[in-house]
């Protein structure tokens, strides 16, 4: 009776060793954050799992595409796609403290993603408004041309319209298309000159 337990024991043993061997050994497969964690715990089964080493490489990239999408302005350009990935970022550091670092490793890659995500988008949408904001400068720039100035009243024009190229350079968008229509508005009240067809010089470091 004892010879024949111990056979079933064994028996039972072998398909387990089995199938063990096929997930891991024989497939693709890949458990989800935390199981291999688990598994590891589990007699038998533990030894052909390894807990899941501390993510703290991909913290590091997580962090630095973080902190590139910052500068960049994803915080103002996209805030939501900013938020989610310091989110998951956080939600990493957590389970990184807790010694979680499969689900660590989920977070970090999540974070990265999205924040790489963010800084694509950001720079989308920064060559949007630069793209609309030459075409504006160029209207206001027009309208100056055709408008009847004094000459004592030139020099404060060009000022403000160097201030509006330097906005628009420097990225201000915000900034310069407030300050465009402000200034489109007042030069369509000028009367336009005399042969509004002839451009008048352009302003200083302009062509």
């Amino acid at each position: 009776m004892k010879q024949l337990t111990f056979i079933v024991k064994a028996r039972h043993f072998l398909k387990v060793f089995v199938l063990i061997y096929l997930l891991v050994f024989t497939t693709a497969l890949s458990f989800p954050a935390g199981w291999q964690e688990r598994l590891a715990r589990l007699p038998y089964v533990g030894k052909f799992f390894k807990p899941a080493a501390p993510p703290l490489a991909l913290k590091d990239k997580a962090y630095e595409a973080l902190e590139q999408a910052y500068w960049e302005g994803a915080p103002f350009y996209v805030p939501e796609l900013w938020d989610e990935a310091q989110k998951y970022f956080e939600k990493g550091q957590k389970a990184l403290g807790e010694g979680k670092n499969a689900h660590a490793r989920y977070y970090f890659e999540k974070a990265l993603k999205l924040a790489k995500q963010a800084q694509e988008k950001t720079k989308a949408k920064q060559k949007q408004l630069k793209a609309a904001g030459a075409r504006k400068f160029e209207q206001v720039l027009a309208r100056w041309r055709k408008a009847a100035i004094a000459p004592e009243q030139r020099l404060k024009w060009e000022i403000r319209l160097l201030y509006l190229k330097e906005l628009l350079d420097k990225g201000r968008y915000e900034e310069f298309f407030e300050e465009a229509e402000i200034v489109e508005k007042e030069l369509s009240r000028l009367k336009p000159k005399e042969g509004a067809s002839a451009e008048a010089p352009s302003p200083r470091g302009q062509k």
